[in-house]
């Protein structure tokens, strides 16, 4: 990264305070979700400018307060943080729990505060299907939650959740329903996650499954990188997308010109950072 950038930090770096600021100078690895326009950027901070780290990042000059450096993928940060070409990386509770548990070569090495205000939603494109398409989920998830369904799929999926690896989604078939195409990155475990056999699990997914039955369609992933999830909506590959946002309160927030989000399924709340023992 040989100039500056400014990304507004919709993955995990959105708190109440700008309090986390490290002395040690560390190069920090993210996951890259969306890299705003200066218009989308400025309408963003317009909105919720309490509520967001921004950071100016440049590798080439020494008085940035910290080194970040934005993935894709998982996979390519964790491979990053092996090589030594970052110090450690920043994820929500539950990623970092697993991530831990799993690989005995990790700790998690602090805790960055409270991550106020952090929600998993679904993105969806900003036009009249989108919008049609929004309203559907917002209303299966406020019943998927009224039945408690959520909550049992919290503790399957989030609760203790490096014991073990997540358990692959069932998604119902519908063979009048209608098809809709999910941009997921299969490389989020607990979260959002791949199995070996190709099979989609994880926490999200499982969310996705019980929204498939409540609506009477049928669920087709397709697998991007985490940066590429809004190219996939705006091409017409996916007509949904999962989405980290700032908006615990239920109601959406156009971060960006082309996207809009569900109400939040799940709202994190600490930030880990992780590196190598």
């Amino acid at each position: 990264m040989k100039h500056v950038k400014i990304f507004l930090l919709v993955t995990a770096l959105v708190v109440l305070s700008s309090s986390i600021v490290y002395a040690d100078g560390a190069k920090v690895g993210i996951l890259s979700l969306a890299k705003m326009t200066a218009e989308d950027f400025s309408k963003a901070a317009a909105v919720v400018a309490t509520k967001f780290v921004v950071w100016e990042v440049n590798e080439n000059k020494g008085d940035a307060p910290q080194a970040f450096r934005y993935y894709d993928n998982m996979s390519a940060m964790l491979l990053a943080l092996e090589a030594g070409e970052i110090d450690e990386i920043m994820l929500t509770r539950p990623v970092a729990e697993y991530l831990t548990a799993q690989n005995p070569s990790l700790k998690v090495s602090a805790v960055t505060g409270m991550a106020e205000g952090l929600g998993y939603s679904f993105g969806f494109l900003n036009n009249e299907k989108g919008k049609a398409l929004r309203e559907k989920f917002n209303e299966a998830l406020s019943l998927i939650k009224q039945v408690g369904r959520m909550d049992k799929l919290h503790a399957k999926y989030l609760v203790n959740s490096g014991a073990k690896a997540p358990e692959a989604a069932k998604f119902p078939l519908f063979p009048d329903g209608e098809t809709i195409k999910v941009a997921v990155t299969g490389d989020l475990p607990p979260l959002d996650y791949t199995a070996a056999d190709g099979k989609a699990a994880g926490y999200n997914t499982a969310i996705l499954a019980e929204i498939g039955k409540h609506l009477g369609c049928n669920i087709e992933l397709l697998q991007v990188d985490s940066a590429a999830r809004v190219p996939a909506l705006t091409s017409g590959r996916a007509d949904v997308v999962f989405w980290f946002n700032v908006t615990s309160s239920g109601e959406q927030a156009d971060l960006t010109s082309d996207v809009i989000i569900s109400a939040p399924y799940y709202e994190a709340d600490l930030l880990f950072k992780v590196r190598k023992k």
